[in-house]
């Protein structure tokens, strides 16, 4: 089913990937244009316990949307990171 939405460009769902527990697809998907694909995406991070997470929630604390930066920050509280250099959610 993943290479029908590859094909046809829908966007990924970032629940079935964690029920998938498709890592390297919740973790690309934290770049796609849509950023509820990428809040979506960080938040399903957080629930994975595994450190290869950590490098690329880290990098995302700075995208342009400020509540993709929210999930992020929360997705690396839940995995008890260390402490991440805090960051504006607030806006621009």
């Amino acid at each position: 089913m993943l290479w029908v939405k590859r094909l046809f460009g829908l966007p990924p769902n970032p629940i079935q990937l964690k029920q998938q527990h498709d890592v390297p697809g919740l973790i690309a998907a934290l770049g796609h244009p849509f950023p509820w694909i990428r809040r979506d995406a960080a938040q399903m991070l957080g629930h994975i316990k595994e450190s290869r997470v950590r490098a690329p929630l880290t990098a995302a604390l700075n995208d342009r949307d400020s509540e993709v930066r929210h999930a992020v920050q929360h997705a690396l509280d839940k995995l008890n990171a260390p402490a991440a250099p805090h960051v504006n959610v607030g806006g621009a």
